[in-house]
């Protein structure tokens, strides 16, 4: 059988499941079955035999575990989908089978099983993991189902994920085709609408019915009963009326999507007449302009309940908008209006940065016209060379070299003639000069498009925009849009000039603010070193006078316990100070001092225990942070919790909610712990200077406290010392939270 891109991936996803639950779960055959939407039928990614035997999609084409029709109402495990079916991990699987009068019959019958379903957002059900046990009854434990339920879960949202990424794709595919090609009639836009969602989804049951307001009909330019196209005829409909609504004018009326997992029992809630047989489940997204319901897109399926998942709905309501914009024809507005906005920002934007000038380009163009392949060149005539500042290849940035220009070339094209250049066919118009194109033919895009970017008479580079799936791609329309925004060369010259006058101003401040900081930190050097050594001198004397008095005791015969209790209190206390005087004041030297594999989770008790934490603030722990692995500190590391845990008290005092959560993860081979407040946040103009030394926030932002800019600064310095880091996640109104990152040793 023929095995998609996409099953492949989920094979390879279940195989990496497989074998975890082989180190974990003793099991003698597991499975994996999900539903394929687009047919309606069962398949599985991958099974393992009672024999030990692994067996994949593309190893399944004949026998019990070959994709099949989807039989909810009698097949094993396809009744899993039934939503009056209780997963059955508590039960007997032959009684439980027997019960429900349940067609499974393997060569060796399961006496004990674990069942857990992979759910989509929303709750729909895609598929199940089994895991059986051919031997022993009642095999699996409270603690084994939970696990095993926690990895499904896991799963589901990998396959989730992956699922997006292709119907994202789908999406993408309409976009280009309603927004770059030529026009299209209404019937070709439905039918691409139709095929690209029947990529993701059962479309076998679809139609799309538009609403004539004037007249109040229904018309269905698109309905598919059964994979067939049919002819629906139109219907007066009465939106007023609750109860004449059927679901199609129900979302005509709301202008709301409307995703029913039982069709039936919709109706019967409302006590409206179930219409002759119902489907099990439904979905109908409106089709929208700003101001009006043009019609509904809906899909029906009659073997499953709640199939829709929230995914599904979000992609149909993506195709929609698509569609919607293309049948109300407003694409040239939104043209203009992209075009305005760049010649705005261009003009006004005295100090944009070269790279924000062209992000701006590749933004605007990209509100109108596919721009996943895109690049902008500069063209240097002295040299004879081009340099790519902007470039784009299927959505991520890129940075591309310098290179000279071609004896021929389609971007040398645009330079030599001054003039856009829309190409349908690339490896036609290299073929048709009898030229080798620059790019292998599978590198190379299908159509191209390239402008000049002009001040008078010079050019100074090209605007490109490139697809690699579709032919012709780009229609008049394009090339105008681009034309005008690559017009805006002369503001854009002059605001790339203000650029580069700013990049001057910029880099001699940094300079003179370079100098001033070493100025301050020699300063610093020399004042920290002077009070450490001061204070060591003193914590010396205080040493050798407290062994004094305590050997002055004990000669003199004295038994007052009180007298050393005081004494060693004094002793200890010194030695902390001592300790604190080199974290504040030598702290890479403290932190590589007494290292030891330490508890996280004690540090963390320890630090709230140390803080002073007002009785109206709530800390809590998360049980996350009890499973951090140990780490390689000095116990006087706990300090940075500390320092953290007293900035988010001091940023809350003006707060009607106060609390702290601290949780962790460990990611790879680092431990995150993060402290999240719920304090004013950070402003916006303070946020790149947070950790600098001397840096205060302003008085709004905590209290009417003094500052004096080091306790960020310093835990900054010591996790440095120690390969690790501290970054913030901030939004101002809405707290704070500070991430620690240490390294697992």
């Amino acid at each position: 059988m023929e095995i998609t891109e996409t099953q492949r991936k989920e094979i390879r996803i279940f195989e990496q499941v497989l074998g975890h639950v082989n180190q974990i779960i003793p099991s003698d055959r597991f499975y994996v079955a999900l539903y394929d939407r687009r047919n309606a039928s069962l398949y599985f990614p991958v099974v393992q035999l009672e024999d030990g035997t692994k067996l994949t999609l593309s190893e399944l084409e004949d026998g019990p575990w070959s994709p099949r029709p989807f039989i909810p109402d009698e097949k094993w495990p396809d009744c899993l989908w039934r939503s009056d079916v209780d997963v059955p991990n508590d039960s007997g699987p032959q009684t439980w089978l027997a019960d429900n009068q349940i067609d499974y019959q393997p060569a060796s019958p399961p006496r004990s099983w674990l069942i857990a379903p992979l759910k989509a957002r929303g709750g729909a059900v895609m598929g199940v993991l089994v895991a059986e046990d051919l031997h022993r009854e009642r095999a699996y434990g409270d603690d084994l189902r939970t696990w095993f339920a926690a990895a499904a879960n896991r799963v589901a949202g990998t396959l989730s994920s992956l699922r997006l990424v292709e119907s994202l794709r789908a999406v993408n595919r309409v976009g280009q085709r309603l927004t770059a090609g030529p026009r299209q009639s209404v019937a070709e836009i439905l039918e691409l609408i139709h095929t690209e969602a029947g990529q993701l989804m059962d479309t076998r049951d679809m139609f799309v019915a538009l609403f004539d307001a004037p007249t109040g009909t229904l018309s269905f330019p698109l309905f598919y009963i059964d994979d067939e196209s049919v002819e629906w005829p139109s219907r007066k409909v009465h939106l007023e009326d609750p109860a004449q609504r059927k679901l199609t004018e129900e979302v005509l009326y709301t202008g709301e999507v409307l995703n029913v997992p039982n069709f039936s029992k919709w109706f019967e809630e409302r006590d409206r007449p179930v219409p002759a047989q119902p489907p099990k489940s439904w979905l109908g997204v409106p089709l929208k302009t700003s101001n009006r319901t043009l019609g509904v897109i809906a899909l029906q399926n009659d073997e499953v309940e709640g199939l829709y998942s929230a995914d599904d709905q979000e992609i149909l309501e993506a195709m929609a908008s698509q569609v919607s914009a293309a049948l109300a024809n407003a694409q040239l507005v939104e043209r203009l209006q992209a075009v305005n906005e760049v010649g705005q920002r261009l003009t006004s934007g005295a100090r944009l940065g070269e790279n924000e000038i062209l992000q701006l380009i590749y933004e605007q163009a990209g509100k109108l016209m596919d721009t996943r392949n895109m690049f902008v060149a500069f063209y240097d005539a002295a040299k004879q060379e081009l340099s790519f500042p902007l470039a784009y290849h299927d959505g991520e940035a890129e940075e591309w070299p310098s290179r000279k220009l071609l004896e021929y070339g389609v971007t040398e094209e645009v330079i030599r003639t001054r003039e856009p250049l829309n190409l349908r066919d690339y490896q036609k118009w290299y073929a048709d000069r009898e030229l080798e194109p620059p790019v292998k033919p599978e590198d190379s895009p299908t159509s191209w498009l390239g402008v000049p970017l002009m001040i008078e008479d010079r050019v100074l580079g090209v605007i490109s925009l490139q697809n690699d799936e579709i032919e012709g791609l780009y229609g008049p329309d394009d090339v105008a849009v681009l034309q005008a925004m690559a017009s805006q060369a002369s503001f854009a010259v002059l605001a790339l000039e203000n650029a580069r006058l700013y990049r001057q101003l910029a880099l001699a401040y940094d300079e003179l603010k370079q100098a001033q900081e070493q100025k301050l930190w020699a300063e610093l050097g020399k004042t920290a070193g002077s009070l450490a050594h001061r204070i060591g001198n003193k914590s010396g004397l205080i040493r050798v006078s407290v062994t004094e008095l305590i050997e002055h005791l004990q000669e003199s015969g004295s038994k007052d316990e009180l007298l050393y209790e005081r004494l060693d209190i004094i002793e200890r206390s010194n030695r902390y100070l001592l300790e604190m005087s080199d974290l504040l004041f030598k702290p890479v030297e403290a932190a590589q001092r007494n290292l030891e594999e330490l508890n996280v989770s004690l540090l963390i008790s320890d630090a709230v225990r140390s803080a002073s934490i007002p009785e109206d603030v709530n800390v809590e722990v998360k049980d996350s942070v009890n499973t951090l692995p140990k780490v390689l500190l000095s116990k006087a590391f706990v300090e940075v919790f500390v320092e953290l845990i007293n900035n988010a008290l001091d940023a809350m005092t003006l707060s009607h909610t106060k609390k702290i959560v601290i949780s962790g993860r460990e990611i790879g081979n680092s431990v995150e712990i993060k402290f999240t407040d719920t304090g004013p946040g950070i402003a916006p103009d303070e946020q790149e200077v947070l950790f600098d030394l001397f840096t205060r926030l302003s008085d709004k932002q905590t209290t009417a406290k003094k500052h004096r800019g080091f306790g960020l600064w310093w835990v900054k310095s010591y996790l440095a010392s120690i390969q690790g880091d501290i970054s913030y996640e901030s939004e101002p109104g809405k707290g704070a939270t500070f991430i620690v990152k240490l390294p697992i040793k």
